[in-house]
């Protein structure tokens, strides 16, 4: 039977254990409804993870931005499928493209962010 890890025994080990949560770092203005959600989502599960910080803070903008961005292209992709018809005729849904750069891109900040 394998053992299931303490989290609060890693944060010690890890030197990540704080007695007390950190303040969540204020969510950017600019950010768009869905990503001031991912935002108060993020801020949680960092801080559960003991790794919730301020200095984060442009990088969680960046995920909650590419995130927002993702799910908008994904409903473009799933009202109008996969190929559309272009002036040359049918072609590649270009959303599908931007969701694909997006995921991408919220792989590495995810990395970034822990």
């Amino acid at each position: 039977m394998l053992a299931r890890s303490d989290p609060l025994k890693t944060q010690i080990l890890a030197g990540t254990f704080r007695a007390k949560p950190s303040p969540a770092p204020p969510c950017p203005d600019h950010l768009d409804a869905l990503a001031r959600a991912k935002w108060a989502e993020l801020c949680q599960a960092l801080d559960e993870a003991g790794r919730l910080s301020t200095a984060d803070r442009d990088m969680m903008a960046l995920y909650c931005a590419a995130y927002s961005q993702w799910r908008e292209a994904s409903e473009m992709v799933k009202k109008s499928g996969l190929v559309i018809k272009g002036r040359g005729g049918v072609c590649a849904n270009p959303c599908v493209q931007i969701a694909a750069n997006v995921r991408r891109e919220m792989r590495e900040l995810a990395g970034t962010l822990g």
